[in-house]
């Protein structure tokens, strides 16, 4: 007996509620992002394509999540690659975090910042992991 992948089981979630929570993790990590870069005050057109500073590697990170946010919404769920668009913006965040706390030389709340940044990143990461993993073995259609 074989199953169809095509659809969801009953009772299962769709294709579409991976999306919305990858969706909404990833645009919660871009904000964070977005307000650690502009506390240390980097600004988006700091970006640089090959990086040759701090700062310019998080204003490139930055655009890059914008990116791909961007071509988030213009595509087809993909529960992987959603959730590698969230782990991405994660780690965006955690490197604006980063930034920011060494320009501030490790002040408390950028060092909290920056502690919750690489907590939520791990968290990205796992979740990607688990997205990539749940495609490969087709428990995930």
């Amino acid at each position: 007996m074989t199953t169809d992948h095509s659809t969801p089981p009953s009772g299962s979630p769709s294709a579409e509620t991976p999306r919305m929570l990858h969706a909404a993790r990833a645009h919660s990590a871009y904000e964070r992002a977005v307000a650690a870069c502009r506390h240390a005050g980097i600004a988006p057109d700091a970006a640089q394509t090959v990086p040759t500073s701090p700062v310019g590697r998080a204003a490139n990170a930055l655009r890059l999540s914008a990116q791909s946010l961007g071509t988030l919404a213009g595509t087809a769920p993909d529960p992987a690659a959603d959730a590698r668009c969230a782990r991405n913006a994660a780690a965006t965040a955690a490197l604006a975090a980063q930034v920011a706390a060494a320009l501030e030389d490790g002040r408390t709340r950028s060092a909290s910042a920056l502690r919750a940044a690489l907590t939520a990143s791990q968290a990205a990461a796992t979740a990607a992991t688990a997205a990539t993993a749940s495609r490969l073995d087709g428990t995930w259609p």
